[in-house]
């Protein structure tokens, strides 16, 4: 699956092609932990893989048709540092600026 990293700072972005848990292309986008966003998210074990570097909170934004399924793979003993939450493609993300430090897309 392929997919993009974005480091999203004041005025930079950083893009890269990988996979969303693969431990070398999150060291080569030189984030180094905080909240890291996967949309859209459709497989709740990549978020997981992603919190279990244990430097990353990670939500997921899913299709309300997929939410139940991502929700249902993450474990209860993982609960606020993995969630997901219903998101619309065509919608704005739902943070405020500058809050997010990673952005894994998937783009298949």
């Amino acid at each position: 699956m392929r997919r993009i990293l974005f480091q999203l700072c004041f005025t930079s972005a950083f893009l890269l092609n990988a996979t969303a848990a693969d431990p070398e292309a999150i060291t080569a986008s030189g984030v180094r932990g905080g909240l890291c966003v996967v949309l859209p998210a459709a497989n709740g074990a990549a978020l997981v893989e992603l919190s279990c570097q244990g430097r990353f909170v990670v939500q997921g934004l899913s299709p309300a048709e997929k939410l139940e399924a991502v929700r249902a793979a993450i474990p209860l003993n993982l609960a606020g540092l993995v969630s997901a939450q219903a998101w619309v493609p065509a919608a704005n993300l739902p943070y405020a600026d500058n809050l997010v430090d990673l952005l894994v897309v998937d783009r298949d």
